[in-house]
């Protein structure tokens, strides 16, 4: 298979380092760490977001108040002795280089690289490039896309590391095979790239007028890449830049991260066939402790082939001791951080997505009669989000 270079424009490795917003971020980590497991050739590449997505606080009517997040990338990150420079428009803009490796249960190394232009020979809008995940405005927005694309296939070759293929995590990405094709043509890119779409809404795919995006790119963009927009099923019909249709066009293999994902996105990709691939999380990340415990007891091997829980015979009493103590844990953190206490044999639903209008968080409270019906005095919710703090229909619903 070769050596594959994944892109992302958000990674979640761990709680406390900040380069991730939400469900793309922390899937993505996911897939790294289980990359290492499976001793998969690959290497990642990402920004570093020196002010984080935004740190949320609630105030006394539970309204979301933003602050930048302050973190030193040392404590989380190896600076590496590497560094390049890359046009962006018509400033030059040194780029260091961060590394974290994920060491995988067999010992199998992967590499996150994350791109920080926080550097006194670039400008303040350079700067500002790797400061907020998803900040400013468009023309920010694309300068940080152009980073992460054309800066990650540069970070690949100042590493010396030769792709043989790219994974694309979305197409925040998507410049990445602009640059590649340089070396490798179009063609080849198309054969060795796989997409990956995540939102089947408008809302999670950047648009941009093209005016801007031609300013910024120059050369970079091909004199038919309005064409390809349009070829790929564009529902503006290639209005403006759309950047999944421009990554979907370049790409040769698609895929969805579930059957009911691929099916939805098909009518936006309509040009496009996409492949299922239900999403995965990585088993050791998401095991609570006292399943850990009992699985580690049970099947030493799991770590390294989860598979073989397939196979365990778990009695009733072991798992739900195992439960209850997990779900103890839950009710204690809950009153740590709100003062509010849980009853214990209450059923309890989460939900921890990012607050996004479209992510439906008050979708179970559309009939009040009804769940009050089926569920007082049984059920307790447990809400837990943060909305873009630009979002102001997200922070509504917060």
């Amino acid at each position: 298979m070769g050596l594959i270079g994944y892109f992302s424009a958000e990674i979640g490795l761990e709680s406390d380092l900040p380069t991730y917003s939400g469900g793309l971020g922390v899937l993505a980590g996911d897939h790294v760490k289980s990359a290492a497991d499976a001793e998969i050739d690959l290497v990642a590449v990402t920004l570093l977001y020196r002010k984080g997505y935004c740190l949320q606080k609630l105030d006394q009517m539970g309204n979301q108040i933003d602050r930048s997040v302050s973190y030193d990338p040392s404590d989380f990150l190896e600076k590496t002795n590497r560094s390049f420079s890359m046009q962006i428009h018509d400033e030059s803009v040194h780029v260091d280089i961060w590394k974290k490796e994920i060491v995988g249960s067999t010992g199998h190394r992967v590499p996150v690289y994350f791109l920080d232009t926080n550097h006194p020979s670039n400008s303040q809008a350079m700067i500002d490039l790797t400061g907020h995940l998803y900040g400013g405005d468009d023309r920010n927005r694309i300068c940080q896309e152009l980073l992460l694309g054309v800066g990650g296939v540069l970070t690949f070759e100042a590493m010396e590391h030769e792709i043989t293929g790219m994974h694309l995590n979305e197409g925040h990405c998507t410049f990445a095979l602009l640059e590649k094709a340089k070396s490798w043509g179009r063609e080849k890119v198309r054969k060795k790239t796989l997409f990956t779409t995540h939102t089947p809404v408008p809302a999670g795919h950047d648009r941009f007028e093209w005016s801007l995006v031609e300013e910024l790119l120059g050369t970079l963009l091909p004199a038919d890449a309005k064409q390809m927009v349009k070829d790929a099923g564009d529902e503006e019909n290639g209005k403006r830049c759309s950047m999944s249709h421009l990554g979907i066009a370049l790409s040769g293999q698609v895929n969805a991260v579930s059957s009911l994902n691929a099916e939805v996105a098909s009518g936006m990709f309509s040009q496009t066939h996409i492949n299922p691939i239900t999403n995965g999380v990585h088993h050791i990340t998401w095991t609570s402790d006292p399943f850990q415990a009992l699985f580690d007891q049970s099947e030493p091997g799991w770590r390294q082939n989860p598979l073989l829980l397939e196979k365990s015979q778990f009695s009733d009493e072991q798992l739900l001791q195992a439960k209850e103590s997990a779900r103890m844990k839950l009710h204690q953190h809950i009153l740590k951080q709100t003062g509010v206490t849980f009853e214990a044999h209450r059923l309890t639903i989460g939900f921890a997505r990012r607050f996004a209008t479209y992510k439906r968080a008050n979708l179970v409270f559309s009939d009040l009669e009804a769940l009050q019906r089926i569920g007082s005095g049984k059920i307790q919710f447990i809400f837990s989000g943060k909305a873009h703090p630009k979002d102001m229909g997200g922070k509504a619903l917060i």
